[in-house]
């Protein structure tokens, strides 16, 4: 075995090995989102705050793992950081043959199949908070509109209020 097959060998063991970790990040964050959004629907406060630290973290995770496999992958392909050409995984597949190549494709899928999953799961979840909130604004606005419609207001005394500054329910804005 060449010093340059043995190179090529350690690299794609070492990339097979980064996309394995990377992949099972993914797929606990895709567990963790399906958990947020039940609790989104459930309206458990607790059980979100505590999904949104989990997910905080397996994406730094993430991001990490990425950031070690692009740069990896830099160096296999000798491709210099600033020259604004991000590798991609396909370069390093078509680049490897055997064995590594096919666990490399595979690993690709599955990788893919994640961040699709992310994005789907993310997307909901954006839907589902923003139904939320829409939903909220009206309630507040049905509030708002019930106060104005009464001409006077009256304290325990007897006296007219200003109904602009006394007659909210909610002052807030959203």
């Amino acid at each position: 075995m060449t010093e340059t097959s043995s190179n090529n060998q350690d690299f794609c063991l070492q990339l097979i090995e980064g996309l394995k970790r990377e992949t099972d990040t993914y797929r606990q964050l895709n567990a963790i989102l399906k958990k947020k959004q039940k609790a989104i629907i459930d309206g458990d406060l607790e059980t979100l705050h505590a999904c949104v630290e989990e997910e905080q973290g397996l994406v730094k995770s993430g991001l990490k793992e990425a950031e070690l496999r692009k740069n990896l992958m830099c160096d296999f392909l000798h491709i210099s950081d600033g020259t604004g050409t991000a590798p991609r995984l396909s370069d390093i597949i078509s680049a490897v043959s055997g064995e590594h190549q096919t666990q490399l494709i595979n690993l690709r899928y599955h990788l893919k199949q994640e961040v699709d999953r992310i994005s789907k799961l993310n997307s909901e979840n954006s839907f589902l908070l923003n139904s939320s909130i829409s939903h909220i604004k009206g309630l507040i606005n049905i509030f708002l509109k019930c106060d104005q419609d009464s001409p006077k207001l009256y304290d325990n005394d007897g006296i007219t209020k200003n109904l602009e500054n006394e007659n909210k329910i909610l002052n807030c804005t959203i």
